[in-house]
Order: structure tokens, then sequence, then C-alpha cells
């Protein structure tokens, strides 16, 4: 149903990946002892990974891929840290889904 409607999967695309720039930066992570790899993430950005999972699950690669390149290209040119660590976030989970859409 979702690949009917014109446009409808770029925006929902576009939304998760807003939902990844829901990330904070602490200059004490850069020297921490202990790995936390949850630190500065919120339920927004909990979510929006969720969901890309899903997404690539429910879609196939064939369709997502080709939405997910043409938003990474503008995400990867931003000059914000945030827009590259969401394209690269995102690439991952499209990937684990796309893999586990296949197991």
């Amino acid at each position: 149903m979702m690949r009917k409607l014109p446009q409808f999967i770029s925006r929902l695309f576009a939304i998760l990946l807003r939902l990844l720039l829901d990330i904070e930066d602490d200059a004490a992570w850069h020297t921490a002892e202990v790995e936390d790899e949850d630190a500065g993430e919120n339920s927004n950005y909990a979510v929006g990974q969720e969901y890309l999972d899903r997404l690539a699950i429910s879609l196939g690669g064939n369709t997502i891929v080709p939405v997910a390149s043409e938003q990474f290209s503008t995400y990867l040119a931003a000059l914000e840290w945030q827009k590259h660590h969401a394209a690269l976030i995102a690439l991952a989970q499209i990937a684990v889904g796309l893999f586990q859409g296949y197991g």
C-alpha cells in the first residue's frame, strides 16, 4: 500500500532521518573511561532507529535503497556532524533490516 502513494516512502524516510538528529554531544564523552553505546540518545533517536529497521524489512532493498541514497547525499554534504551521524546510523539500520528480512 505504501508503494502506491507518491512520495510517501520518501517523506517517511525523511522524518525517520530527522529523528536520528536528536542526539546530544558532551565533551566529557571524548575522555570517558567506560563506553556507553547509548550515551546522548533519547527516545526520538531510538524510535528513528527502530522504524528504519522495520521500514527496510517491510519494503525491501529495491524500494528503500534508492530513497535512502537520494537523502543520504544531502545529509553527508551538510556541515553538521549530526547529519553525517544520522546518515551512517540509518545506513547501518537499513543493512540490519535487510539482512534480517532475508534470514
